[in-house]
């Protein structure tokens, strides 16, 4: 991408915006895949924190080149379930 395309990046942030509300690969990775894999639920929490960090990038870009305002996005209640499927992670291990 060149430095001129902005406008690109900004649809293309747009795109990923709706493409994890859509889809939901949040909740994939902090819920539904860890359930089935105990044994990679670690990889998969990780990524679902990736997920949040690279699409709250996104998303400041978007704003800032867009619509030239603060980001409506909030991470800190998807980083509170990451957070929790930790803790209930944890207890499940120690269970067994």
């Amino acid at each position: 991408m060149a430095l001129g395309d902005a406008g690109g990046a900004a649809r293309g942030a747009a795109r990923l915006h709706e493409c994890i509300v859509n889809v939901g690969w949040i909740e994939a990775f902090a819920v539904f895949l860890p359930s089935l894999d105990i044994e990679r639920a670690e990889y998969y929490l990780r990524e679902a924190e990736a997920v949040i960090k690279y699409f709250t990038i996104d998303q400041l870009f978007y704003n800032l080149l867009e619509t030239h305002e603060k980001p409506r996005w909030d991470p800190n209640p998807w980083r509170q379930l990451i957070n929790n499927c930790r803790r209930a992670l944890s207890e499940a291990k120690r269970a067994l």
